[in-house]
């Protein structure tokens, strides 16, 4: 099987680690990666899609369009793009429309949290 790009945060103490790296669906049990550490990392699927700056759309990542903020979500199989009144999968939005700010991990601040 090929392998898939996923985003991992992780945090040790107060510090938080944002990093990207290659893992094997192998390497994956239930949403969760065993690192070499002994410690356990949540595992965030890219999208496939960028925005409108060519950054790859990853879950968990807090997105603006048309001047709302949303945060992208996988669930039942499917990219869902989530905001305070409404939700829609994030295939029904041209990649121009839309702009990662940030991410749940260290930018919760940008949804008002």
């Amino acid at each position: 099987m090929e392998d898939i790009k996923f985003r991992v945060t992780w945090q040790r103490g107060s510090d938080k680690v944002i990093f990207t790296e290659v893992f094997s669906w192998l390497q994956i049990k239930n949403g969760c990666l065993q690192y070499n550490d002994g410690n356990e990392l949540c595992v965030e699927l890219f999208t496939g899609q960028p925005d409108k700056n060519k950054q790859e759309i990853c879950e968990g990542d807090i997105i603006e369009y048309n001047e709302e903020r949303g945060v992208v979500e996988f669930e039942e199989g499917c990219f869902w793009l989530s905001f305070d009144t409404w939700t829609n999968t994030i295939s029904e939005f041209y990649p121009y429309e839309l702009e990662v700010i940030g991410n749940i991990h260290n930018n919760l601040e940008l949804l008002g949290q």
